[in-house]
């Protein structure tokens, strides 16, 4: 047992010893956040790809906004979660891995989400952002979105980041 049990620590610290060192594969853009504001509440489903260089990245987006909270999480095209960031008013609040295996700064997400949201789109619909500043494009796909307007927010709805 005791043997079983330090093969297994020993097979994890040589498995840490592997992850990338440094920090996004992406650069992190400048750009001033928006306040996130009450009204147009709405749950919606994004696949975006990032593009900088030679580098390629995937993520599947899920955004959400009820009044003034804004909540987006990024999950890897297998389905497993990289971060979510929850944004009420100026402040910004990110759980996410570390930066050498989340190769996109989640603030560039959040910031993207902020261009997105004046531009009227349907489901398959492509919008290409690009930030000159930082060297970086991105292709948004919106996957679905549904309003909820009509739900009033006391009615027992529970948010995507709440359990």
């Amino acid at each position: 047992m005791r043997t079983a049990l330090c093969a297994a620590l020993l097979s994890i610290l040589c498995g840490c010893a592997y992850l990338p060192r440094g920090g996004y594969a992406l650069p992190r853009c400048p750009g001033e956040l928006p306040p996130s504001e009450p009204g147009g509440d709405f749950v919606a489903r994004e696949r975006v790809r990032f593009e900088h260089r030679d580098r390629v990245v995937q993520l599947d987006v899920v955004v959400q906004k009820r009044g003034d909270e804004l909540v987006v999480i990024g999950f890897s095209p297998t389905g497993a979660k990289l971060f979510s960031a929850v944004q009420r008013g100026q402040t910004l609040e990110i759980d996410a891995l570390p930066a050498a295996v989340l190769a996109v700064p989640p603030r560039n997400v959040v910031l993207d989400i902020h261009r997105l949201r004046g531009l009227s789109r349907g489901p398959g619909d492509e919008v290409r952002l690009l930030r000159p500043a930082c060297e970086t494009g991105a292709t948004w796909t919106l996957v679905s979105e549904r309003v909820l307007s009509h739900f009033p927010p006391d009615a027992g709805q529970r948010s995507l980041w709440r359990s």
